[in-house]
């Protein structure tokens, strides 16, 4: 009998044992499969609030335009292991960064463009739209996401069906006749820049708003602005220089770097010679003469852009002429 008993006890005694392994590796994968679907669904609630708030700044692929590229590889890692980086973004997006909340560029010395323009800020916090687990789930995203997923996320475009609503909704331009700024606008609706561009509220969510897009630059003469216009619009993918790569939101003032440097060294060599008397300076742009340590301020890292997905649009010479007369006066 006792013998029996211990075959009993030995058989319960393995097959507790064995159970217990099972548990032990089943418990093991299910924990490990359940992490792997909590990051995949940050990753994808991420995706989606990027594409409805962010990418009209940012770009579908984070190529960056009107805000600085996130598809970077310093960006990229796992919010569990890079977590400063993690931090970094989940603090941006919440609390934004200073600047104009028009877009603002003005071209440096260098012939580059520099971006004074302000990061909204998006945290509940602030009376921004994103909690606290969505702001984590844009960071999730832009850190560990796919950005060849967000274009099928962006919300449609909103166009008027009534052309005439539609035309009477795009803004006339200063300096141009309501006719002119009509025909102007026939060109934006007609070859489909309002697809991806919205205006006053209606249009595409795909590129920037172009309300304003005349005032982006405030030291750029006008004429000048509208030659770059028509250069990005007549092929953007071959379009160099066609944005900012110094953030100064981000990198800190560039005080000496202002369109051209004229305003802004004039301003310098007056600053230099009410203080001193007649201050150190060496000729600057035109004649002007502004102290040397405008010239020994250095610029910060640029950030490079990633290609732009604008593909070229199907217009002639004279529209793109009429396009782009209109779109550099916008705002100003």
């Amino acid at each position: 009998m006792s013998g029996r008993r211990y075959i009993v006890v030995l058989v319960l005694v393995w097959a507790l044992i064995l159970t217990w392994g099972l548990y032990l590796a089943f418990e093991g994968t299910r924990m490990a499969r359940a992490e792997e679907e909590h990051w995949e669904d940050l990753v994808h609630r991420g995706m989606v609030t990027f594409a409805e708030n962010c990418v009209v700044c940012h770009g579908a692929a984070g190529q960056g335009f009107v805000g600085p590229p996130l598809n970077r590889e310093e960006l990229r890692g796992h919010p569990a292991e890079d977590k400063d980086i993690f931090e970094f973004i989940v603090s941006t997006v919440r609390d934004g960064r200073p600047g104009t909340t028009t877009p603002r560029w003005e071209r440096l010395v260098t012939g580059e463009w520099a971006s004074y323009t302000a990061m909204p800020t998006f945290g509940a916090v602030h009376g921004g739209p994103l909690n606290e687990l969505f702001l984590r789930a844009v960071a999730t995203f832009i850190m560990m996401g796919d950005w060849s997923e967000v274009s099928a996320h962006i919300p449609p475009a909103e166009i008027p069906e009534d052309r005439e609503v539609l035309l009477s909704r795009l803004p006339n331009a200063a300096g141009l006749t309501p006719e002119e700024s009509r025909r102007a606008k026939e060109v934006f609706v007609d070859r489909g820049c309002i697809a991806c561009h919205s205006m006053n509220g209606v249009g595409g969510k795909v590129g920037p708003d172009l309300t304003q897009v005349g005032a982006w630059t405030q030291l750029t003469p006008v004429e000048e602005w509208e030659a770059f216009l028509y250069s990005w619009v007549e092929n953007p993918p071959a379009m160099e220089n066609r944005a900012p790569v110094y953030w100064s939101n981000y990198g800190g003032p560039l005080p000496y770097a202002a369109a051209g440097s004229v305003q802004t060294r004039t301003a310098g060599a007056q600053a230099a010679r009410v203080q001193t008397g007649t201050g150190t300076s060496v000729t600057g742009i035109g004649g002007e003469e502004a102290p040397s340590v405008w010239e020994q301020i250095p610029l910060p890292n640029p950030i490079p852009l990633n290609p732009t997905q604008m593909p070229p649009m199907p217009m002639t010479d004279e529209e793109r002429a009429i396009l782009v007369h209109w779109l550099a006066r916008l705002g100003r």
